[in-house]
């Protein structure tokens, strides 16, 4: 009865050390994704309120362009948003890091021998 007390309370330990780990990640991964909203959303809000509040607003082509600039930060928050989150995966950073020296690798072989490895195999279906 000792012994499964003390597994349970090891058992307790761990789980709650996992817990703050986990806890810790996920604030991190928060507070960057609040902090890429901020900055990709600031500009178009910001130029926005200018343009409602003075109506001395420049109307020129580069408040236009920087206008459009603006407008492309806050849509490309979207797609950023996934990225983070998949690299904040630990198991797709390193899948996708090994694919890409894969790539490399083999873009390196190809250029310095001139030819192509898989035309040379006999297996169609290779990939990588």
């Amino acid at each position: 009865m000792a012994v499964k007390t003390k597994n349970l309370a090891l058992n307790t330990t761990y789980k709650s050390k996992m817990s703050v780990i986990r806890n810790k990640r996920v604030t991190k991964i928060v507070i960057f994704l609040t902090l890429t909203f901020i900055v990709l959303w600031f500009p178009v809000n910001f130029l926005a309120t200018w343009y409602r509040l003075d109506k001395n607003f420049p109307k020129r082509f580069s408040s236009y362009l920087l206008k459009m600039i603006a407008h492309t930060m806050s849509y490309a928050n979207s797609s950023v948003n996934p990225m983070i989150y998949a690299f904040s995966n630990e198991s797709f950073r390193h899948s996708s890091t090994h694919l890409i020296r894969k790539i490399f690798r083999r873009k390196l072989y190809e250029d310095v021998n001139g030819h192509n490895r898989l035309a040379k195999s006999n297996e169609g279906t290779q990939f990588l």
